[in-house]
């Protein structure tokens, strides 16, 4: 059975966020629904090809059901870079809802969710990555979800503090395992015998620590100012917390070293945000300024993508998601005129409006009969003397909220 009430919550929180999105200038893409394979197999693993859903087409050209919405939007933008003049404007800024699929192999998981977010190819900046991290915020306070919090950190850190030896790529992904797992005791144990200087060690097996406000994060990693790893990625970091401020959010954003996103295209800031009620992010995104060259053009983006079904779950629900309908008009034949006159003024406002039916799954039940018109609520009633002062009622109620 449709779970209309859950629909139209959905709509709703739908319509809200992309009121906030075109505030910041995004305007709605669209992908396709079936992508091929051979455009995934263009990018240097950016995630596990079990997960995809995969089908041949009448031609035998290996298809998949959209999993991600990122590279198929990336690629696109990198075609049309190629073909675009160098005096022709380009759109930049892009906002999506779309279902992705994957087969995650755990039993509760679906294989079918809704994302909903942005990609934006320009250049980058700390202010133009606080700026995005500001948008996000903005849209979860339109939600009324005020209470939530970003972790933010730098994809490439573990990669850059290590790059100077000489690690397997199993010993990498084993020593990123464990600090995503934050287990510290294993992390210590796994490297003490790999041929990593002292110091880089001991970074290395304190990066759960390296957690918090810019200012505790920093005065963690003081003893470890000279490392250059180290020392570019505090900076950029202060730099981005510095525009935090200005964008007013900083007091929402914590700072987590060991943060670590499984998409192998994020390359530089990387964030994800929570919400109470939530046990896991409603929101995960990040810097992506390699991924284009993959397509054959250089271009920086940054992006981020809604979990919407965690993310509906946690936003309150309002009175409008409890009914189906906003008015149902009941009438007489002396009032037939003047009810349907009402009922084509009151959808122009966009008031979900049905004539000629009584019905409980109504916000406001009219009844216009024997010359009176009586609203009725689930709470009180009120009666009117005509169509305009009723009509007049509902334009306020509009406008109050």
């Amino acid at each position: 059975m449709v779970n209309t009430t859950q629909e139209e919550k959905t709509n709703r929180i739908v319509q809200t966020m992309a009121k906030r999105f075109e505030s910041y200038g995004y305007r709605k893409a669209q992908t396709q629904a079936f992508e091929t394979y051979a455009m995934y197999g263009e990018v240097d693993h950016p995630m596990d090809p079990r997960d995809m859903i995969k089908l041949t087409n009448y031609d035998g050209e290996l298809l998949v059901l959209r999993p991600d919405v990122t590279l198929p939007i990336a690629y696109r933008y990198a075609e049309q870079l190629k073909r675009q003049k160098e005096t022709e404007p380009m759109e930049r800024k892009f906002y999506y809802v779309q279902e992705v699929f994957r087969q995650t192999f755990q039993p509760n998981d679906p294989i079918e969710t809704l994302q909903m977010g942005i990609e934006c190819f320009e250049p980058s900046r700390p202010e133009a990555d606080a700026e995005i991290i500001a948008l996000a915020s903005h849209t979860l306070h339109d939600l009324n979800l005020s209470h939530h919090t970003f972790e933010v950190g730098f994809a490439t850190f573990v990669d850059d503090l290590l790059a100077p030896y000489d690690l397997s790529t199993n010993e990498l992904d084993e020593i990123e395992r464990l600090i995503r797992a934050k287990n510290m005791a294993e992390l210590q144990q796994f490297l003490q015998p790999l041929a990593i200087d002292a110091q880089a060690k001991e970074i290395a097996s304190n990066i759960p620590t390296f957690y918090g406000t810019i200012e505790v994060v920093e005065e963690r990693l003081e003893t470890y100012a000279t490392n250059e790893a180290v020392k570019e990625t505090l900076d950029y970091l202060k730099r981005v917390d510095e525009s935090l401020t200005l964008f007013g959010v900083d007091q929402q954003v914590v700072y987590d070293f060991g943060l670590i996103n499984r998409m192998d295209y994020y390359s530089h800031l990387i964030f994800q945000a929570y919400v109470e009620g939530v046990g896991k992010p409603v929101l995960m995104g990040g810097r992506y300024d390699d991924l284009s060259q993959q397509f054959g053009v250089a271009t920086p983006a940054i992006g981020f993508a809604f979990d919407m079904d965690p993310l509906v779950s946690a936003v309150p629900t309002a009175k409008e998601d409890e009914y189906a309908l906003d008015v149902a008009i009941t009438y007489d034949e002396a009032a037939r005129e003047a009810a349907i006159e009402l009922a084509m003024n009151l959808r122009e406002r966009f008031y979900r409006t049905v004539l000629g039916d009584r019905s409980d799954g109504a916000l406001y039940d009219v009844s216009m009969t024997d010359g009176q018109i009586h609203v009725r609520t689930a709470t009180r009633e009120e009666t009117y003397d005509n169509v305009d002062a009723l009509l007049r009622s509902f334009i306020e109620r509009q406008g109050a909220n």
